[in-house]
């Protein structure tokens, strides 16, 4: 985004940005208007920057920096990048409409389901690199890149989200992370997609590809695969790479402490419900306040990632203050809505992030300031899934068991969750497994081991309806 005279960046310190003001100067009203309508959406400060940008289609963009210690939330007008996708929206359906007029003319186009088939985009392949006499004297490798290619390349790209979109075979996210791999794969290492043996060989011999580590390529495989057998339909099977993750680090609690009590409201909250669920940061993303019941302490997470199963949290111990910080934020929220004039882009969720890509630039950079400013390196290392991990660890201690950790991080089997019981007994000790009571129902004293038992702290962890038994098991503790 370019701004001001020469300016190249979102933002400047020099022909952008109006003078520097104090919060005070601003409530007093001796600052334009204008600023008095924007306040941070995160701390809720009206001492901030103002400065433009512009976006690929040349709309400009109002843009806003928050000069609050602690802080430093860019946010841009709703408006100005409402103008700016729309303008996008119309110039890419522009490009795909003039493509497809000449594909349609061409008979190459499918018109019953307005997707470039297979054949179709190798014709169109074709029909871009027809040479003439001249040109064929001259090296394929002498010669320069052509743009129509590029062009297709996107072209089929676009198509692609579009049919996985339709299908509903992959998360937005996960969409783009394949789609930035296969233009990467296809404009810089000039990989044929439509050729899985052209892949494979470029996989192993081209050094920008071949020099990745093994997860890396592993990824790279996964979005390669996605467009060849779920795009294209074919059946294509490469062997991944062999690799071993790293064991998780568990940061210790005073440092993540430390961190989140200097981040920002939204994120503070953002961290600890993190903390307290164990939930994947898109999950928290797509909270909602309805999610949320304040009566009974329980946090649902309905809407989970990867397949997982809904679960619901129930705070307690510790982790009560969470609904505290909750309500709090929900206030504030409310408050900053009416004080700005402004709509959400969704008022029953909990967080305002874009998404979680938003977050994580906000949570990096206040990592990096608390890092420097407490003279602690240790707090870099911590991220968002640290809190997952951590809280995995945790239930694991308390509850004793692999299954329990499998409920609450919402995985179908504990096939993945066996790694946080060394970690367990490193830091917290005493991995001792609990043995499980098994009561039925035919018991002359059933009643009364019941009853017993859950004075004693048991509590049932499943139930068969065939054999009328009861199972329970102990927890260690709260937390």
């Amino acid at each position: 985004m370019v701004g001001g005279e020469g300016k190249v960046g979102g933002f400047a310190s020099e022909g952008v940005f109006g003078d520097i003001s104090s919060e005070a100067a601003l409530l007093n009203g001796s600052q334009i208007p204008a600023l008095q309508r924007h306040m941070c959406p995160d701390c809720g400060s009206v001492s901030i920057r103002d400065g433009y940008g512009k976006n690929s289609s040349g709309v400009k963009i109002q843009r806003y920096l928050c000069t609050r210690r602690g802080c430093g939330r860019r946010f841009s007008d709703a408006e100005d990048c409402r103008r700016a996708k729309e303008m996008d929206r119309r110039n890419v359906s522009e490009t795909l409409k003039s493509a497809g007029a000449i594909f349609s003319s061409c008979q190459i186009r499918d018109e019953e389901t307005s997707r470039f088939s297979v054949n179709s985009v190798e014709e169109t392949k074709n029909l871009v690199s027809v040479k003439t006499p001249k040109e064929s004297s001259v090296l394929q490798s002498e010669k320069p890149t052509d743009p129509a290619v590029k062009a297709d390349i996107n072209l089929v790209i676009e198509d692609y989200k579009y049919h996985i979109r339709k299908e509903r075979i992959l998360n937005d996210e996960t969409l783009s992370q394949y789609s930035s791999r296969l233009r990467w794969l296809a404009t810089e290492i000039g990989v044929n997609l439509f050729e899985p043996e052209d892949f494979k060989t470029k996989l192993c011999f081209t050094p920008d590809l071949s020099q990745k580590q093994n997860g890396n390529k592993n990824n790279i495989i996964k979005a390669y695969l996605s467009f060849i057998n779920d795009y294209l339909h074919k059946d294509v099977k490469i062997k991944p790479f062999e690799y071993k993750s790293p064991e998780h680090k568990i940061p210790q609690t005073q440092h993540m402490e430390a961190l989140y009590f200097a981040l920002t409201l939204q994120l503070k909250v953002f961290c600890f419900v993190q903390m307290a669920t164990a939930a994947r940061p898109i999950e928290v993303l797509r909270l909602e306040w309805s999610d949320i019941d304040f009566a009974r302490k329980e946090i649902h997470i309905n809407k989970p990632a990867k397949h997982g199963q809904t679960r619901s949290v129930p705070m307690i111990g510790r982790f009560v203050k969470v609904l505290d910080m909750l309500a709090e934020w929900k206030n504030r929220q409310y408050n900053l809505s009416v004080s700005n004039g402004r709509k959400q882009r969704n008022t029953n969720l909990i967080f305002t992030y874009k998404d979680t890509g938003t977050a994580g630039a906000c949570f990096r950079r206040a990592r990096e300031r608390v890092a420097k400013e407490n003279g602690m390196p240790e707090i870099n290392e911590i991220t968002f899934y640290s809190n997952r991990h951590w809280r995995a660890v945790l239930e694991r201690y308390l509850k004793g068991n692999s299954d329990a950790v499998a409920i609450l991080l919402g995985h179908n089997s504990d096939k993945y969750v066996k790694v946080y019981a060394p970690l367990s007994e490193r830091i917290y000790g005493g991995n001792k497994e609990w043995e499980p009571i098994e009561i039925s129902e035919t018991d002359p004293d059933y009643s009364e081991k019941m009853n017993r038992y859950g004075s004693e702290g048991y509590q049932e962890y499943n139930y068969n309806r065939t054999t009328g038994r009861h199972y329970l098991r102990k927890e260690k503790g709260v937390y």
